[in-house]
């Protein structure tokens, strides 16, 4: 059976309830009994148990639970829709009970509920990455990596080149400006500083 979904605050009354009180002291079922009794009040720290439902109860007790990740505004997250076939990484403008809403501008941008629609979790350093370097390009309104002739761009850790062409196999011929010297290097190894057509020197 597949593990249901809890609220941090919903998983932190249980483990109170069965570890640190004399009343449900590692005993399930007094718990699951007076969860579902409508005159049974639970307060402090158990206070969210009043609201949540038996079978989630039961099965969290019974089948084990996992915690709702928590989120916060500028935490990265990827979601996947449609079957997992689909994915897009945001930031997280605004939290809410159930869901969140993130920075992305397409037809997607609705909230993204937490324990519903998708599959909502934190970001990987190498997703959020990505996705910087997605919104880079996007923005000087270029695909990614597109480097043109005349680019001023950093090599080799502060050095400088311009690009001057593209090889075959995909490497850039960058003039080498300390050098005086063509060096050749892959996407991976240059980082655009200024585009040709913004270049005052020119």
């Amino acid at each position: 059976m597949e593990k249901i979904k809890l609220t941090q605050e919903q998983a932190n009354a249980i483990e109170y309830a069965l570890n640190k009180t004399g009343d449900y002291k590692d005993d399930k079922d007094r718990l699951i009994r007076d969860i579902s009794r409508d005159y049974v009040n639970f307060h402090n720290d158990l206070f969210s148990l009043n609201k949540i439902d038996i079978a989630v109860a039961a099965k969290a007790l019974y089948a084990g639970y996992e915690v709702i990740p928590q989120y916060k505004v500028g935490d990265w997250i990827t979601v996947f829709y449609e079957n997992g076939n689909f994915k897009y990484t945001a930031k997280i403008t605004s939290v809410e009970s159930e869901f969140v809403r993130v920075d992305v501008n397409t037809s997607r941008n609705f909230p993204q509920y937490l324990n519903g629609y998708g599959i909502v979790r934190h970001a990987t350093p190498e997703e959020i990455q990505q996705e910087k370097k997605r919104r880079f390009w996007n923005g000087i309104g270029r695909i990614e990596d597109e480097y043109k002739q005349n680019d001023l761009v950093e090599v080799d850790y502060q050095d400088y080149g311009i690009i001057n062409g593209k090889t075959n196999s995909g490497t850039w011929m960058i003039y080498h400006i300390n050098d005086d010297a063509t060096v050749f290097c892959s996407s991976d190894e240059i980082r655009l500083i200024v585009k040709a057509e913004d270049r005052l020197d020119k």
